[in-house]
């Protein structure tokens, strides 16, 4: 059977079955999302001791660790991050080299125009794939909720206490990840359950 001869429904019901298997087998990818937490909360917990510049050099550095500490997490929890090739892996990579791609660029801007926009473009721009990913798992509305909340909330806190965007704006970041991935766990045991009831034909 060629490309051509299968129908729109077919391939679209083979998607959706990949993309809920993808992330069942995952677990939603909270391996990822808990590396953010540590990473977010340790930001944190150095803002209260550190100059401005001081933490935009660590939040530098400490950004190429998340997904090494993720996958770490990955493989001790046995829902290993490389576990086989996916079709969702064709949009959940670029969206990932899509935000990489942004907000260093942006950071680069703000050393020269407004350094201590940082900690906000941080914040922000290290969420904007969350949407795609969410779509590459069949959860946009729990993967976009996590974005917009924590944008809303970093941009709240400059806004209203940017004195303390060192050490607030990362630790909400982290909360936000926490109530995500508790959130994830409970959304992927419910489907799994869901699914050993009602398996797909």
């Amino acid at each position: 059977m060629t490309y051509s001869e299968i129908s729109y429904d077919t391939l679209k019901r083979a998607l959706n079955q990949e993309r809920r298997a993808t992330y069942l087998r995952l677990r939603g990818g909270w391996s990822v999302a808990l590396a953010g937490l540590i990473y977010w909360a340790a930001l944190g917990a150095y803002g209260y001791s550190a100059s401005l510049y001081e933490w935009a050099m660590a939040a530098y550095m400490g950004s190429g660790m998340i997904f090494p500490v993720a996958v770490g997490l990955s493989q001790l929890s046995g829902s290993s991050l490389f576990g086989g090739r996916q079709l969702v892996s064709f949009v959940a990579v670029p969206a990932i080299i899509g935000m990489l791609s942004f907000w260093p660029i942006i950071v680069a801007a703000g050393h020269m125009q407004a350094y201590e926009l940082i900690p906000l473009v941080l914040a922000i721009g290290m969420g904007i794939h969350w949407p795609v990913i969410g779509w590459s798992y069949q959860r946009v509305v729990l993967y976009s909720t996590h974005a917009v909340v924590r944008s809303a909330v970093v941009l709240a806190i400059r806004m209203m206490m940017p004195d303390h965007r060192l050490t607030l704006m990362p630790l909400s970041v982290a909360g936000v990840y926490a109530i995500t991935i508790l959130a994830i766990l409970v959304d992927v045991r419910t489907k799994a359950r869901e699914l050993s009831r009602h398996p797909p034909t």
